[in-house]
């Protein structure tokens, strides 16, 4: 059991770079998040003016 203690604590980690910073996907999600908000707003009061 210690030897694979050992050998997990010597292993290197295999982290992942981000592609970009992380307030960035933040600022990609609010921007995305504000144009469906848009989208929805356009469409407000949509169905009575057609009856």
């Amino acid at each position: 059991m210690s030897q694979a203690l050992v050998l997990a604590a010597t292993t290197p980690e295999h982290t992942t770079q981000l592609p970009m910073a992380p307030e960035m996907f933040g600022a990609i999600a609010i921007i995305v998040f504000v144009a469906l908000l848009g989208l929805t707003w356009t469409f407000r009061g949509f169905s009575n003016k057609h009856r």
